[in-house]
Formats: C-alpha cells, structure tokens, sequence
C-alpha cells in the first residue's frame, strides 16, 4: 500500500479516525472489513467445481487457514509475510506480519499449522497496518511504515527449532538496526547480502534506498542510500534488487535494483553504494501509483502492479517491462485480468505470476510465454466482497519446496494453499470435422502444464459425458504443439462434444466445447416427439449433403395439409421443426421429407 507519512501528519492535526475505522494508502478513512464466518475454511478443502467450501477458486486447494486470533492478532490487522525452510530439520515456516507485531507459524504440516510464536513491535513504537518481512541467512528483518521509532527488527529464526507451539512464545529481537525510524518495505538480495530499506523516515537518508550490509546479520551497517530524483520526490514503495544475469550483456554480474517508486519505474545500478549509478526510467501516461513488481525468472521481463489505477478502469491491469536494454525499459504488455480488485504485491516462480490482489484474492498466471499471461488458476478470500477497495488478500508467498503457497488476508488470516489440477495455458484452436460416421479432432495448445492426457468427450442423451478418445498429452512446453484424434463412437445426429485435459494425478480440466454432426449416410432424422401429440411437437434432420429440401405433412386421404421447409439445407446444420397440430383434425400423418439425394418419412398420430 502507498506511504503513511502525509495521512499521518493529517492525523496529528485532526485527529484519529473514529472507531472501527482504518487509513488507507490514499488517506481515505474506510470502514474496517467484517470479520469472517467462524470456522469459515479451517480445514483442508479441495476444489471442486468452483469453490473450496465457501471460497471461490480454480486450480487451487485449500489446505488450511487461521483466523486473526488463531495467529495471535485479535482484531489488528494482518499484512504481509515471508517464508523460511530451516536447513537443518526441514521445517518451513511462515513470518506473518501483524499491525502490532510478527508471527511465526510452523507449516510443515500445512493441513495443521501451529502458531510457534510473537515478536512484539519495537518498545516505543507505533503499530501500524504496514509491516513488511523478509529472510536472510536464518534471520527475520522486520520494519514498519509510519510507526516512529521503529527501525530494522533482526530476528534469529534459529529460535524456532526448539519451540512446539504450547503455549506460543514471546520472543525479543537478537537486535535492532536504529539507522531509520520507519520505512515502507525492507527488499534484500541474498547474493550479496545486504538489504535495502525503501520509503524509509527519520534517517539519513529517507524516501529512498537506504542500504544496509547484513552480512553479519547480528551487525548490520549501513552502506549507503540514494534518492532517485528521476521520480517523483525520489520515494521508492518497493523494490527488487539482484546480481543480473539477463540478455543485457553490458551489466551482467552488476547488482540492480528495479524500483516501483510512485511515478515512474526506475533501474539503479548499486554495485558501488558509495556511487550509484542511474540506468534506465520507465513512465507510462496512464500511471497512478507505481506500486511493486517482481523479474523474470531470465530476467528479461518486471511484471509490475499499478495500485491506483483501478479506480479509473473496469479492470485490473499487470503492467509487463521488456528490459532487455536496462537502460530503456519498454512497456510492451498491459494484460488485464478478468476482476476489477486492486492488485497489490506480485511473486514470480518457476513459470508462474503469483498475484495478491485485494478483494479478488490470489490470482496465479502462467507466464511460460512472458508477454502472453494466461490465467491458471484464482482463490477468492472475500467471497462476499468484490469492492475496488484495499480490503481482503495483502501478499503470497510462493516459494516453499514442497509447494505450499501462504497467502495473508488482512481481516481474514492465514491461508495456506496448493496448486492442484491440469494447469493449461491457452488452447489456441480446437476444431471437429465429420465426415459420414468419422469425426476428426484437431486441436493447437500454445502452451501445457502437467497435461499426461487429452480426452475427447460426448454429451449423451442421458445428461452424461463418456470418452470417445484418448491421446498422450504434451507433458509441459512452452511451445506450440498441435494434436490430432479419430472416433467413430459417436451418437449420430448433432451431438455435443468437448476436450479434456488430465493431469498425472487424475485431474481434469475442460478446455473447449463444440457441437458435432455425425450422419453415417445420407440423412439422420429424429422423428416428430411427443407422439401420438395433441399440440405441439417437434422433429429435426440433420443431412450429409447440401441440398435442395421439402419438407410436407400430408393426412391420411393424401391431401397436403402443411408446407414445412421448402429450401436449401446445409450440411452440418439441424433443420428444427416446431409441430404445431392444434388447428389439424385427430388422426394419422406422414411428414414427408423430400431432398436431392434421399426420401424419407414419418408417422405422426394428433389426438385432442
């Protein structure tokens, strides 16, 4: 979310909100979101069609989740968090930020996670909806924004290892780095060792990078600091900060740091923190409030999230920068989601855009072909709140080995989450061609995930789907792939059919639909139904042909009491016909069916 500092300052001269009331990042007091239904998505729920008990998804199931008081906050609220895997018992752990302080959970069992412990905010300071983590070396760095005296929290998560959760711990800090009194966010690059606290106040250097060698991380030491007055007031809100290793050779092995600072995104070489030196500067004309962004896994693209800008637009925007030039990043993709919600901070990993967006929840893209996103996969927190507010999903946490995703919601909790399913990106055409009793599928996928199978599948008069073929899926590719099958199990007549995709695991995702026409000789013909009929009823042909057609009823002396259809009849296209009977006499009559290359009729008894 955007700076505290000027909202603060109104505070000091006007007063606290009232009551049951929060600040957000554009100094706009709002009603504090509801709190959850109890018991709401506690336990472990798969998701199946649609939802994961109460919350919407797709792809993605619930594999537990603790509220506020389940993670010790009460009724504060919860903001971002971190992950730690100990490289000495395995365990992995969630660093859970709160307005009052941090949690540490253990989610090794992600189906029971136990709460290990509490770090309160520094002594002195205020809490504050903004906290923000990161991990280093076995260590928490912990800082808040718009707190006072806060400074850089260093936290020894080593502590961890002997702690059961019985009853959950108050720990202290191992110590506290005192070169700023707040900041927004702390990035770190764990190549090298030393952090960067952004949006930083009551240093000496604020609003900018303020760099912090970590090396010991029982000694921090300030490094240096750099204000990008290429944007506005030289704030950086968050940052990204790496050794490239990307396609621009003339900075490869460098340290960078790629900045969301408000206005403008902005790529700093900090190599030497005595002598930064400015590369590129990327602004676009619909800009709001640059707000966070996260590399390429090759880093030759930043996805980037604009956090003012859905207050102007229907939907929410992921902006993609090409850097392969660092020193002029191109805006070359706004891929627009399909919900309006804010989008807030973003993670990439192994091949997909982990994105928390407010009130639309975790939105998942798979980015195997980086200019051309593609939604896998979503899970909703607030169901019952889709308002373009800064309510609802705050961060993700994607990086677990064993695949579990935590995911922080500000009134709602802890949600701990897995990808599930047959994750396909984009099926780029899927076409069925008949010919007689044969029909042949074709289908282009621009790009699979974990696809062991396509199935092609019927819809049969009985409401059901059944397989008519089976072929070997394309495994994961990036890469356009096209797939070929043949069945002649069909049903004749039109029919409804559809492509499956099955994952190793036996899921299955249904990637297309289309309607069929299997006429194995001239003509399939449903006769007239209901019969005997004392209203309506109705008959179709479907023919194999294009041809001159007529279609008559005649009574059981031969006289011609209806014209049906007189005309063309395309093949591949049901002829429908509506039987209206209430004006003809009780008796017998034949539909007679007239064409170029066949006769056919039918019975048909009216009674009133």
């Amino acid at each position: 979310m955007m700076r505290a500092l000027p909202i603060l300052c109104l505070l000091a001269a006007f007063g606290s909100p009232v009551l049951g009331q929060s600040v957000d990042g554009k100094g706009a007091a709002r009603e504090e979101a509801p709190e959850p239904a109890a018991g709401k998505g506690s336990g472990t729920e798969a998701c199946r069609n649609g939802f994961a008990g109460s919350y919407p998804c797709e792809n993605l199931d619930l594999l537990s989740a603790m509220s506020r008081e389940d993670i010790g906050a009460g009724r504060f609220w919860i903001n971002d968090l971190w992950g730690w895997e100990d490289p000495v018992t395995g365990k992995r752990y969630v660093v859970l930020g709160r307005e009052d302080g941090t949690s540490f959970i253990d989610v090794t069992a992600p189906e029971a996670p136990v709460l290990i412990g509490d770090l309160p905010l520094t002594f002195g300071a205020r809490a504050s909806v903004w906290r923000d983590v990161k991990v280093y070396a076995d260590h928490a760095f912990i800082v808040a924004d718009g707190a006072g005296a806060h400074g850089m929290q260093v936290f020894d998560l080593t502590q961890l290892r002997s702690q059961t959760g019985s009853p959950p711990v108050t720990f202290s800090a191992l110590t506290r780095y005192e070169g700023f009194g707040s900041a927004h966010n702390i990035v770190i690059n764990e190549d090298t060792g030393f952090a960067y606290a952004v949006g930083s106040s009551l240093g000496q250097c604020d609003l900018g990078l303020h760099m912090i060698d970590i090396s010991d991380p029982a000694r921090p030491v300030f490094a240096g600091c750099h204000l990008d007055e290429r944007s506005s007031r030289g704030y950086v809100h968050d940052a990204q900060c790496v050794v490239y290793r990307g396609p621009d050779t003339q900075h490869v092995g460098r340290e960078v740091c790629f900045g969301s600072n408000e206005s403008a995104f902005s790529i700093v070489d900090v190599t030497d923190k005595r002598l930064v030196r400015p590369l590129g500067i990327g602004t676009y004309p619909t800009s709001s409030y640059v707000h966070q962004g996260w590399l390429s896994e090759d880093h030759r693209y930043f996805y980037m999230n604009d956090e003012g800008d859905e207050r102007r637009a229907d939907r929410t925007r992921t902006l993609i920068w090409d850097v392969e030039d660092l020193d002029d990043p191109q805006l070359v993709v706004e891929f627009l989601h399909e919900t309006s919600a804010i989008d807030h901070n973003l993670y990439v990993h192994d091949g997909f855009l982990f994105e928390a967006n407010y009130t639309s929840g975790l939105q998942v893209l798979d980015i195997s072909v980086p200019d051309r996103p593609f939604r896998v996969a979503y899970f909703d927190t607030t169901p019952n709140n889709s308002d373009v507010s800064f309510n609802g999903t705050w961060s993700v946490y994607p990086y677990f080995s064993d695949g579990t995703i935590a995911l922080s919601g500000r009134a709602e909790g802890l949600f701990l989450l897995q990808l599930t399913g047959v994750l396909v990106s984009e099926l780029a055409e899927f076409r069925a061609q008949s010919t007689g009793s044969q029909v042949a599928f074709t289908w282009t996928m621009r790009r699979q995930k974990e696809v062991a199978q396509y199935r092609i599948e019927y819809l049969s008069r009985d409401g059901e789907y059944y397989p008519a073929a089976e072929i070997a899926g394309g495994g994961d590719r990036a890469e356009p792939q096209t797939f070929q099958a043949q069945t002649a199990t069909l049903p004749e007549g039109r029919v409804e059919v559809r492509l499956v995709a099955v994952s190793s695991l036996g899921d299955t995702a249904v990637l297309a639909s289309t309607e069929v026409f299997v006429v194995p000789g001239t003509h399939v013909l449903k006769r007239p139904y209901p019969n005997p009929v004392s209203a309506m009823a109705r008959a179709s042909l479907v023919v194999g042909r294009t041809q001159v057609l007529t279609v008559e009823a005649f009574d059981a002396s031969g006289r011609r009491v209806a014209s049906l259809f007189d005309g063309v009849l395309q093949s591949e296209t049901e002829l429908a016909l509506d039987l209206d009977v209430t004006a003809w006499p009780a008796g017998r009559y034949w539909i007679r069916y007239s064409g170029r290359y066949f006769n056919d009729t039918a019975t048909l008894v009216v009674t009133h």
